[in-house]
């Protein structure tokens, strides 16, 4: 590549010093002696192929001081050698185009080959997904336990017998009751009546153990039962309760507000 270049140019800065140092009838030792140069250093001035890590202001220096010394004017071999220096760049120019353009190249289909395992990957996910989502079918019990409550056998589901409020209890109510039971043939049987001012938990039972009452009373309005005395009462809140038992009012102020009472009637009556 050298001596194509140096064909390219009339010329070359390295023959020039060449023939005029084989004119003083030196040899490359002797100039480099007297150029305080190393001979490897003039041998690649005159081949036109210096040390490409020497800087172009030392083989310039160099090139001037060479010229200087065989007697060769210093701007014919600069300018001599400025050609073969613009000779070199254009390949290495077009080299360096060259190797950006395929770079370039290489960086466009990098880039497409991600592009296109990115979007195969998010298709392979969404199909998955998609299938997973379809498949799902969500495990449902085989069995379903039902869990019962078990009362025991003297507990009795108790809906209260709802009546209109009553402003003045005149005893029609219990003479009603009373003429019921006759003409059901319970009239060994001994009535109770019972109503609360508001909401208030209540239990009766009997003599014979029957759950007459059980649960929460609503308030202004009456409750009416039949049964055999003595009658055992709860009362959760005995200040809101009124009771009558067999057509007698029970003195009700006797207990505690808001304590839970038991009483037996008629004993404690």
């Amino acid at each position: 590549m050298v001596s194509s270049l140096s064909r390219s140019i009339q010329v070359s800065p390295g023959q020039l010093l060449r023939q005029a140092r084989e004119q003083q009838g030196w040899s490359t030792q002797e100039v480099a002696r007297r150029l305080n140069l190393r001979t490897a250093v003039v041998d690649e001035l005159e081949s036109d192929s210096p040390d490409p890590r020497t800087a172009v202001t030392f083989i310039r220096g160099y090139l001037r001081a060479y010229a200087k010394l065989v007697r060769i004017d210093e701007a014919l071999i600069l300018t001599s050698f400025e050609q073969l220096l613009g000779l070199r760049a254009k390949p290495e120019l077009q080299s360096f185009s060259q190797r950006m353009a395929q770079d370039a190249n290489d960086h466009r289909i990098t880039i497409l080959t991600w592009l296109l395992a990115s979007s195969l990957f998010a298709l392979s996910l969404w199909w998955w997904l998609q299938e997973r989502q379809h498949n799902y079918q969500p495990q449902l019990p085989t069995t379903i336990h039902e869990t019962d409550t078990v009362l025991p056998d003297n507990l009795i589901d108790y809906e209260p017998r709802l009546f209109s409020p009553v402003p003045e209890d005149d005893g029609t109510l219990l003479e009603g009751a009373l003429s019921a039971a006759s003409n059901d043939g319970i009239r060994e049987l001994t009535p109770l009546v019972l109503s609360c001012t508001a909401h208030c938990w209540i239990r009766i039972e009997d003599a014979t153990g029957s759950q007459l009452a059980l649960g929460t009373q609503v308030p202004e309005q009456v409750l009416a039962m039949n049964g055999r005395p003595p009658f055992r009462i709860i009362l959760g809140a005995p200040e809101l309760v009124s009771l009558t038992y067999d057509g007698r009012p029970v003195d009700m102020s006797r207990f505690t507000p808001g304590e839970r009472v038991e009483l037996t009637l008629p004993e404690q009556y």
